[in-house]
C-alpha cells in the first residue's frame, strides 16, 4: 500500500515538474521549491501512516519542507524588514539558513517523534548554534576579531564538551 502511494506521489511530482518546466508562465517556474515541500509532506505522511515507527521519514519530511520554504523565499524574492529582499545573488549571505533548517528538522524529529532521541536534540541545538554564528558573520553582526578570540579558547571548550558525556557515563554507571 505504501509503495503504491509513494509511486503515485512520484508520478504526480514528475508530471508537475514537466508542466512547470514547459509552462510559459514565469510564475509557475518560480514555484519549483514547492516540489521539495510536497516531497516533505509525502515523507511526513509515510511516517504517520507507518504508525510513527521510523523517525527518519519525519526528519526527511521536516528538512524538505524547511529547505523548500527557504528556497521559495529566493524564487519569489520575498522582502523581510531587517534582512531585505531574498535574491539569488544574496544566497552567499543567507546560506546559514540551510544549516538552521537542518537544526530545526532535528529538533522537530526530537519533539514530534515517538522516541525521544537525545542525539537528535543535541545535533539540532548544535546546528542552530552553528547556523546562528554563521549568520552573524555573513550578515556582519560579528567581527572576524571575535573568531580569533573564540578559536584561542578551543582547548578549554574541548575539555568542557567532554565533561558532559563523561559525567553522564559516570552517573549511569553509578546507578546500575
Amino acid at each position: 500500500m505504501i509503495k503504491m502511494s509513494l509511486l503515485v506521489a512520484v508520478i504526480i511530482l514528475i508530471l508537475f515538474t514537466l508542466w512547470t518546466g514547459w509552462s510559459i508562465s514565469e510564475t509557475c517556474g518560480r514555484l519549483w521549491p514547492g516540489l521539495i515541500i510536497l516531497a516533505g509532506f509525502q515523507s511526513g505522511w509515510i511516517y504517520y501512516s507507518r504508525r510513527r515507527e521510523q523517525s527518519g521519514y519525519l526528519f526527511a519530511g521536516l528538512a524538505a519542507i524547511g529547505q523548500g520554504s527557504f528556497l521559495l523565499l529566493f524564487t519569489l524574492m520575498i522582502r523581510l524588514p531587517i534582512l531585505g529582499r531574498f535574491e539569488w545573488d544574496r544566497l552567499v549571505e543567507f546560506w546559514p539558513g540551510l544549516v538552521v533548517v537542518g537544526g530545526l528538522a532535528f529538533l522537530g524529529q526530537f519533539g514530534l517523534g515517538r522516541r525521544r532521541d537525545r542525539y537528535a536534540l543535541g545535533l539540532g541545538v548544535l546546528l542552530l548554534i552553528l547556523g546562528g554564528l554563521a549568520f552573524g558573520f555573513t550578515l556582519g553582526f560579528l567581527s572576524p576579531v571575535w573568531v580569533r578570540r573564540l578559536v584561542s579558547f578551543w582547548p578549554p571548550s574541548l575539555i568542557l564538551s567532554g565533561l558532559g558525556p563523561a559525567g553522564a557515563g559516570l552517573l549511569g554507571a553509578g546507578l546500575r
